[in-house]
């Protein structure tokens, strides 16, 4: 018998809506998969710098002067809109002008910051004065931008030493891929020495807020460079081994400092650096010079950092773990950095000098979390003070005076400091 139209057509149809059913389970494991590896690729990618996104409106001398269109408004119309917000207890002092700027939220965040133009040049700028729509008046510090598109912010708020009121120069330090460039400041006897470690996609600029705490100190400090960075020497893969790798560097620049006379030496890092520098008190041969470590907005453990940055994309939190998994597996096979052999919370004990953790509780890049629990697990070690409203690396920039009398007040309290009263900011 003649099978009917309708059998033959059976299984046709039953293998489409097999297939069907496959795609809707299988579409999302694969966008889900996608997601993971692009992720865990981008943690170790280095990127370029950001472009610029801010604009210079308005500005208005301590003489009165104005510059730009009409302040207050920060589209360029010259035709004020909308409201403006008076930020309390902040402002500009007697004779200093302002800046009107438009951007993104950067624009109002509160501290000091520098400015800087598409062709380098830095302008200062100061406390937020008041909000306006799409933008903020802040206070002007020093000489007045010109007004005009191409701007953007910076927490760096020094670009060299001697703009931080001390004097160095730029000297080469042998690392296993060639030499690397490193600012160095003479102080003191040249005993004790500071080797400053910058953040992941940072500069050494970035180390440069704490200049006049290690003059006053006397302690020498090296701000130094490490693989992958845009002035330093490229890796093999040309990725970030998140301090699994660039400890060599920074072991090598203690290195430099004990060939130059250190005895012994504090390591400062900051973001990444902060795990970089756990790793050189790990691993490091020289790690018996290191004598203490002050970290601000440390990443103390990889695998709560790549969780929290999925929260924060509005991410899946499964897909958080999954990139930690897909770095681990990269490790096993040696292709990526072992996230979970650098998790300070499980190598707790392991840390044997004083460490100093200075970290902002809305930091929206590094959570504050493990830093505190840090500090629980290692009590007679580890001491952690937590910032409010302070973000990423800008605790210096938001509350300068508080994060100076801290550190100064560790160095004395440690013995790792030059005894006396505090240096002002």
């Amino acid at each position: 018998m003649k099978p009917s139209s309708h059998a033959a057509k059976r299984p046709a149809v039953l293998v489409a809506v097999l297939a069907g059913v496959a795609g809707i389970v299988l579409l999302p494991l694969i966008a889900a998969g996608a997601l993971v590896s692009l992720m865990s690729r981008r943690i170790v990618r280095p990127e370029p710098g950001r472009a610029p996104d801010v604009a210079v409106v308005a500005v208005e001398t301590g003489d009165g002067a104005t510059d730009g269109v009409t302040e207050g408004n920060s589209d360029g119309s010259g035709t004020p809109h909308g409201s403006e917000e008076t930020v309390a207890g902040q402002g500009q002092g007697p004779g200093m002008g302002t800046v009107t700027l438009s951007g993104g939220p950067e624009t109002t965040a509160p501290g000091r910051y520098s400015l800087i133009a598409e062709d380098g040049t830095r302008y200062l700028v100061g406390d937020l004065v008041r909000r306006v729509p799409g933008g903020a008046v802040r206070a002007l510090l020093g000489t007045p931008p010109p007004p005009g598109p191409g701007y953007r912010l910076s927490a760096y708020y020094y670009s060299r030493p001697d703009d931080a009121g001390v004097t160095g120069s730029l000297v080469d330090v042998p690392t296993p891929l060639g030499p690397m460039p490193a600012w160095l400041v003479p102080a003191g006897d040249g005993r004790r020495w500071a080797v400053v470690v910058h953040g992941r996609g940072a500069l050494r600029e970035e180390g440069l807020r704490s200049a006049p705490i290690w003059a006053a100190h006397g302690i020498t400090a090296l701000y130094v460079s490490y693989r992958n960075d845009p002035d330093g020497i490229p890796s093999r893969d040309g990725r970030y081994g998140l301090g699994s790798t660039e400890w060599r560097d920074v072991d090598a620049a203690i290195g430099y400092a004990r060939t130059h006379g250190a005895t012994e030496v504090i390591l400062m890092g900051w973001s990444m650096g902060g795990a970089i520098s756990f790793q050189t008190l790990l691993h490091g041969s020289n790690r018996e010079l290191i004598t203490g470590m002050v970290l601000d907005s440390p990443v103390v453990d990889w695998t709560d950092v790549i969780r929290f940055q999925a929260t924060l994309n509005r991410l899946p939190r499964v897909i958080g773990a999954a990139a930690a998994r897909s770095l681990g597996r990269r490790a096993a096979t040696r292709q990526g950095p072992d996230i979970a052999a650098m998790d300070m919370l499980r190598r707790a004990d392991e840390i044997d000098v004083p460490v100093l953790i200075l970290h902002s509780t809305d930091d929206g890049f590094v959570p504050a979390e493990p830093s505190a629990r840090l500090a629980e697990l290692r009590p007679e070690l580890v001491t952690t003070h937590l910032f409010a409203n302070a973000t990423h690396t800008r605790i210096w920039n938001d509350q300068p005076e508080r994060w100076r009398r801290i550190i100064d007040g560790w160095l004395d309290s440690t013995g790792l400091g030059r005894p006396g009263p505090a240096a002002t900011d």
